[in-house]
């Protein structure tokens, strides 16, 4: 529905799952526009200024045994000094496994994401890809000792 408060914008009201369930969001990102913020912004004193660019990188993995946990939903924030060299910034890992509707029977979804400010560069998923092998590699040594 267009939204009357900013003319142009429309409003997601919820999307309707194939169980007849409706699922309502803040925000739904649709494309890569809405990941890469850059721009004038008013900051705290009203001053208009140019701020660095901010994105959100994601990671989904899907995986045939549990990395956090065994059951169900599953979260883990990783601070920047758990690695060497440090991390950007911290990185959420949410588990999900067949009882939560995501994946089939056996299987779970790992999902990664870090907030950073700052340009895109080459080593654009280095702190993703790091957490994801510190991950497995913790798994490994776990099943190793039982």
């Amino acid at each position: 529905e267009p939204d009357a408060a900013e003319p142009g914008l429309w409003r997601l009201a919820g999307v309707v799952t194939e169980r007849g369930e409706v699922v309502r969001a803040k925000m739904v990102v649709a494309s890569c526009d809405h990941i890469l913020q850059k721009g004038a912004q008013t900051d705290e004193a009203g001053e208009e200024g140019t701020f660095e660019c901010m994105s959100c990188k994601r990671m989904t993995v899907l995986l045939d045994r549990p990395l956090l946990g065994a059951d169900g939903l599953n979260l883990c924030v990783v601070p920047p000094g758990a690695v060497e060299p440090p991390l950007s910034n911290v990185v959420q890992v949410l588990q999900c496994d067949s009882g939560t509707g995501t994946c089939p029977q056996g299987h779970n979804i790992v999902q990664l994401s870090q907030a950073c400010v700052g340009g895109v560069s080459d080593e654009l998923f280095d702190d993703l890809d790091r957490v994801l092998e510190l991950l497995l590699r913790h798994a490994a040594g776990e099943e190793g000792h039982k």
